[in-house]
């Protein structure tokens, strides 16, 4: 496998992922988050899942990273994505 991946290839170095958990408990599905109580909702209402089914849903999402070919492939900016997209400065 060549840099940059491929549509079609798997994710590269996806066993390596890290992150998953903390971002979950702390935002995604962190019902009193200023921002991510709205995810947090739609987690509950949409699916069943609560921050009760932490361990549950980071297994899924790192199963499914490892499994899933890329979709679409995008460039690298020079200093990385900030919020919304922006680069860092």
């Amino acid at each position: 496998m060549g840099w940059p991946p491929r549509v079609g290839e798997l994710l590269p170095r996806a066993e390596e992922a890290i992150g998953v958990r903390y971002k979950l408990a702390t935002y995604s599905l962190n019902a009193s988050h200023k921002r991510g109580s709205s995810k947090a909702r739609g987690f509950a209402t949409i699916l069943g899942i609560t921050i009760d089914s932490l361990d549950y849903l980071e297994r899924q999402i790192l199963a499914g990273i490892s499994e899933a070919p890329l979709m679409a492939v995008r460039p690298n900016r020079s200093f990385g994505a900030g919020r919304c997209g922006r680069p860092h400065r």
